[in-house]
């Protein structure tokens, strides 16, 4: 399962999402609890954001895991 949003995340910060399929279960997991999926991009997004490296990037899946 992709997620738009998360490839659009790659563009903008010319990168590569590494662990980007198991970022979408968890984002998808969240979602279905009902959490909204630009909420939950959006702290992907932030966090990228705050620990850019050019080139590749392995998002924790804990910041996703941990939203209550």
């Amino acid at each position: 399962m992709t997620i738009d949003e998360l490839d659009l995340i790659e563009k903008v910060y010319e990168l590569k999402i590494k662990n980007k399929k198991e970022l979408a279960e968890e984002i998808l997991k969240k979602s279905n609890e009902g959490y909204d999926i630009l909420f939950l991009c959006t702290i992907v997004n932030s966090w990228i954001a705050q620990n850019y490296k050019p080139g590749e990037i392995k998002v924790p899946l804990t910041i996703i895991r941990n939203v209550k």
